[in-house]
């Protein structure tokens, strides 16, 4: 089912995760596929929230979720987070 906030809510609940010292799990790897399924078809991660400062930019919402993608994907995602930073980098 969809998250409320998309990548903004995933991008801060793997930040928060990492902060606080969990490892990838399968309730990670699921929202590491979510995050991944998001804007597919574009070369970012669109905000949804509309609150600044974290949730104005697709630019911080893009960083988050590249971040919460390389820390909590698995080898089974490697390929489609590597295809996913490349064409945000570009």
């Amino acid at each position: 089912s969809p998250v409320g906030g998309g990548a903004d809510t995933t991008g801060h609940m793997l930040l928060a995760l990492d902060a606080a010292g969990h490892g990838p799990d399968a309730a990670t790897a699921a929202v590491v596929g979510f995050t991944l399924a998001r804007d597919a078809g574009r070369d970012h991660w669109r905000t949804s929230g509309g609150r600044p400062p974290t949730e104005a930019s697709s630019v911080t919402t893009t960083a988050l979720a590249v971040r919460g993608l390389r820390r909590f994907g698995g080898p089974e995602h490697r390929d489609r987070i590597d295809a996913r930073v490349a064409k945000a980098r570009d």
